[in-house]
């Protein structure tokens, strides 16, 4: 029932995110809106201009726009040569902005936008024009959903990766950035360098694990609606979680009993070992999945000797080594309507480890991840993510049954433009994502 959920899921965003924007008109006369006060959004064609008023042909007939009941919307336009232009909106078509800013009328070409952030009055941004980030405390993002013509923001911080996988995105030079249990820098705009501290720690295994991974962006391209990114990257860590040593072994017990109760007594003294091997890491304290392990025997309450028969069991132990992957990832991020985008991810992951080389060939054990993915923003301060994904080392905690195959939800919330925090179905559940 979780898949089918999951493919709907996947097949609804898919079709919705291939869908263009209805702003996009193919007519010859461009259809504008104008938001007044009272909230009323009047969309139509301009006939004429004057000096207060626009005259405005609409399905319903030609209108009078008073310019003193237009509601002032403010915008702050980020650009993709890296400016950054703050005005109130004067207006806007399918192909342009005109804003009104401190250095006079200026027009702004939509295919020169990167992403913006659109707020009414009374929320108006600080900023000015350049290459800077300021003003940010403005626009701290707000919950609730977004009425027409109030659309929240397109530059809410994209994601590096979704549920510990990359995307295809990096981020620019100089920033140092903290993703779900990694903390990252930019070496340049396309390439970055991220440590899980986590692991180098040691909280996870309790060991300590010295990792890097280094992502380098290969392709951008960007539209007015959509932009794509494709990058390559490579993990390596010295002390991963690579598989289990599984140890089999038989033992008898003796019958006992007393006034009060019987019982199988195993004590270890006639244990005696089978053999070990090595087994995938999904198979720790699991029985019966595969090569043919046999399940302790449990007796239940015994009456005598011929209940107390011999069983076979297995103990596991961690076997830990060096890991390297390498990945391809890529993300299609088209801008919604209404505000902020909806994001595709597709990725595949391919693993060497220690046990490919001292046991099993790749061949015979592959280690690999393919996945697909989705984030969508729901509100300004809450985006939905999405994820399925088969690994045949993937251990499944909601269905134990179904190993190989995995499926996660997850909702973050953003505190500020640079602050976000995430909970999942998966483990480790919780994540942070902080860029400094």
């Amino acid at each position: 029932m979780l898949q089918r959920i999951v493919w709907v899921t996947f097949l609804f965003l898919s079709m919705a995110w291939a869908v263009p924007g209805v702003a996009q008109s193919d007519a010859p006369d461009e259809v504008k809106t104008y938001i007044l006060k009272d909230g009323s959004v009047v969309k139509g064609t301009l006939i004429e201009e004057g000096e207060d008023y626009f005259r405005v042909k609409t399905p319903f007939g030609e209108l009078r726009v008073n310019k003193a009941d237009l509601k002032k919307t403010h915008l702050r336009l980020s650009l993709n040569d890296g400016s950054t232009v703050v005005g109130t909106l004067v207006e806007e078509s399918a192909e342009s902005y005109v804003l009104q800013t401190s250095m006079g009328t200026l027009t702004i070409p939509k295919g020169d936008v990167k992403s913006f952030e659109k707020n009414l009055e009374g929320r108006r941004p600080a900023g000015s024009v350049g290459g800077g980030r300021g003003g940010a405390s403005e626009f701290l993002p707000q919950g609730g959903k977004a009425r027409e013509g109030e659309g929240f923001s397109h530059s809410i911080e994209p994601l590096i990766d979704i549920f510990f996988d990359p995307t295809g995105y990096t981020f620019e030079e100089g920033d140092i950035y903290v993703s779900g249990l990694s903390m990252g820098y930019g070496l340049s705009d396309d390439l970055l360098m991220s440590v899980n501290v986590v692991k180098f720690v040691g909280f996870i295994g309790g060991e300590f694990n010295p990792n890097l991974e280094l992502k380098y962006n290969v392709f951008e391209s960007r539209s007015e609606g959509l932009e794509t990114f494709v990058s390559v990257g490579v993990r390596g860590e010295l002390f991963g979680h690579l598989a289990d040593k599984r140890t089999q072994y038989t033992e008898d017990s003796v019958f006992r009993q007393d006034e009060w109760n019987n019982w199988c007594d195993r004590r270890g003294e006639s244990r005696v070992e089978l053999g070990s091997q090595t087994v995938r890491r999904w198979r720790e304290s699991r029985d019966g999945y595969e090569d043919g392990e046999l399940e302790p025997h449990d007796a239940g309450r015994p009456t005598s000797q011929a209940d107390c028969d011999s069983r076979t069991y297995s103990d596991y132990e961690p076997r830990q080594g060096w890991r390297t992957q390498l990945y391809l990832a890529s993300t299609f991020s088209r801008l919604m309507e209404r505000g902020g985008r909806m994001s595709l991810h597709l990725g595949g992951i391919f693993e060497m480890n220690e046990v490919h080389t001292d046991e099993w060939s790749w061949a015979e054990r592959p280690s690999f991840r393919v996945y697909s993915a989705f984030d969508i923003d729901v509100s300004r301060g809450f985006k939905l993510l999405g994820e399925f994904f088969y690994d045949p080392d993937y251990a499944a905690i909601l269905r134990e049954d179904s190993p190989k195959i995995g499926v996660d939800f997850g909702v973050m919330w953003a505190y500020s433009e640079t602050l976000r925090f995430l909970i999942h179905l998966d483990a480790p559940f919780v994540g942070i994502y902080w860029r400094f």
